[in-house]
């Protein structure tokens, strides 16, 4: 915000227009109503000084309908969006390995030794599944069939292409690959490719939408490729009463069908504390092997211990 600033010696002068046709003419205006209170001037250093503007995050030019546009936006819905793009990782030349080694994690097939092995697909790109966030095969996927130890040398078709096995993550072989086979024990032999790249999903920034519609993006959702957390109203979230509730139980090693253990809750979580972490909602635990989902009355957790039979648990969820 700026004050207006006239030119020396030309403080408070006006141009006079008469309604009745007569010559323009100029005139100086100095109130002279003899005020019981002089009052607060509107000038910038009442209404939006520059340090006021800094605290809302705003530059120095910025007017008081920002800051005003500011403070409304805490009273609309917000998420939290990030692309998820599918990504190869750095290569892995296995051309000398062992299987003992290689084991599941990067073969493309493997079975019985008497029998013929699992049936690969594989296609010539991925995408990113929207229930669950993985990667999977996507457009035309294929199959390799009658692949064997014999045979292996029909796995030669993968090379340049996202292979998949069984329920593990897709691969990515390059072009140059070559089959490989072996077999750790006498009942089991696995098949593979000389080079592989392990594909991981890559994660944008965070970045954050507004509307005064909840129903704008998706709630807690995967959506093109793009991950989208409901933050719900901001100032609603703050001025609402904290709420707590608590779980004692021994675990019985009962999962749903998806894994996962579900508490719910007659508010919106935020904070989930175990012996195990501490979780919270929009912070992503440091490692692999835990996975979140947030609802608005609900927190679904990946992670057995929470749940392994006989165990004592306590957990504790706060939330608004």
């Amino acid at each position: 915000m700026q004050n207006r600033q006239p030119t020396p010696g030309k403080e408070g002068r006006v141009k006079i227009t008469p309604e009745d046709g007569r010559p323009a003419f100029y005139a100086t205006i100095t109130m002279a109503d003899d005020p019981l209170e002089v009052g607060t001037p509107w000038a910038k250093q009442s209404v939006w000084p520059d340090n006021v503007a800094e605290k809302f995050g705003l530059s120095t030019s910025s007017l008081p309908a920002d800051g005003f546009s500011f403070l409304g936006d805490y009273n609309l819905n917000w998420w939290r969006k990030r692309s998820l793009t599918p990504a190869k990782g750095a290569i892995i030349d296995l051309s000398t390995e062992s299987v003992s080694t290689i084991v599941q994690a990067f073969a493309v097939s493997f079975g019985n030794y008497s029998d013929q092995a699992d049936s690969p697909k594989y296609s010539d790109s991925v995408a990113i599944d929207e229930s669950t966030g993985a990667i999977v095969l996507s457009g035309d996927v294929q199959t390799i069939t009658n692949l064997s130890y014999d045979d292996y040398t029909k796995a030669s078709v993968l090379a340049g292409k996202y292979v998949q096995c069984r329920n593990y993550n897709p691969l990515y072989v390059p072009p140059d690959a070559v089959p490989k086979r072996g077999y750790r024990d006498s009942s089991s032999y696995y098949v593979w490719m000389s080079a592989v790249n392990p594909m991981q999903v890559e994660r944008g920034d965070w970045e954050y939408v507004k509307s005064e519609n909840n129903d704008e993006y998706p709630q807690n959702a995967i959506s093109n490729g793009i991950q989208y957390e409901y933050l719900r109203i901001p100032y609603s979230n703050a001025v609402g009463a904290l709420k707590f509730a608590k779980f004692d139980y021994y675990g019985d090693g009962v999962y749903e069908s998806d894994g996962s253990i579900i508490f719910e809750v007659p508010f919106c979580p935020d904070l989930l504390i175990t012996i195990y972490g501490v979780f919270i909602r929009g912070v992503e635990f440091p490692s692999s092997y835990v996975h979140l989902e947030w609802g608005d009355y609900s927190v679904k957790i990946f992670y057995e211990s929470l749940n392994a039979s006989g165990v004592e648990q306590h957990v504790f969820i706060l939330g608004h």
